[in-house]
């Protein structure tokens, strides 16, 4: 495949890619890529180019739509403090010419080159990356052991526990009693983990979101209402780590 890149009126630069495998122009638009248009090879780029142009309102829509998301999708812009359990993030000008990452001595550390801004996407990407390598490291020490621990005060069983990178749930039980539960917790209060888990708990016993369910889950987390409406209020606080 062969690219190229042109700018065209008021859209910026757009990336046209040469295919072979496309029967039709496609125009998509991603986060942090812009506009991306696979030609076939039976189209001329001046032909290309003139069918972009004839879409420019909605690319122009689109574009917007883009812009709002990654701009709600900053993690970090050099002036917060951001820190999980165990580690802090610092964010620093490097000799590289690349972006790089490490995490060691409580430290997530990403430098990038002097002349790139903290804003950039390659730079957003590694402490997104570094983060959730983090949360997952943190996870895999904290939560089995707290786990263990509320499964053995309240009675319950269960056959394993696994750390899974959930976007969309905090955790779930397996008809085999295989508890899941993700790394996100790591980015709750400690009240809310323990919600989480006596939550999946109470599925070892009853499958189901009845009432015996609720009934049975209050007996061992007296607050159920008030933390599920804090667990619902911090999911929509919570920034997505995508």
């Amino acid at each position: 495949m062969k690219s190229s890149k042109s700018n065209l009126n008021d859209l910026g630069a757009i990336s046209f890619i040469r295919s072979h495998r496309a029967r039709h122009l496609n125009i998509r638009i991603k986060p942090y890529k812009g506009v991306q248009v696979s030609v076939p090879n039976g189209m001329s780029m001046s032909a290309a180019e003139r069918i972009v142009l004839e879409k420019r309102d909605w690319i122009l829509r689109n574009l917007q739509r883009v812009k709002e998301f990654e701009t709600e999708s900053l993690i970090y812009d050099g002036t917060q403090t951001i820190h999980t359990r165990w580690h802090r993030l610092q964010v620093q000008p490097g000799r590289s010419g690349n972006v790089t990452r490490k995490i060691r001595n409580g430290v997530i550390l990403v430098c990038h080159p002097a002349d790139m801004e903290i804003s950039a996407p390659e730079v957003q990407s590694q402490i997104r990356k570094g983060l959730i390598e983090t949360y997952r490291r943190e996870a895999k020490e904290f939560l089995p052991g707290r786990l263990a621990v509320l499964a053995l005060k309240h009675g319950f069983k269960y056959n394993g526990v696994f750390i899974k990178n959930h976007r969309s749930r905090w955790g779930s039980c397996s008809v085999k009693n295989n508890i899941n539960l993700s790394l996100h917790l790591m980015r709750l209060s400690d009240m809310l983990i323990d919600y989480v888990m006596l939550h999946e708990l109470v599925h070892t016993e009853v499958k189901n979101h009845s009432s015996a369910f609720w009934d049975r889950l209050a007996k061992v987390c007296p607050n159920v209402q008030l933390l599920r409406k804090e667990l619902r209020r911090k999911a929509k606080e919570l920034k997505p780590l995508h």
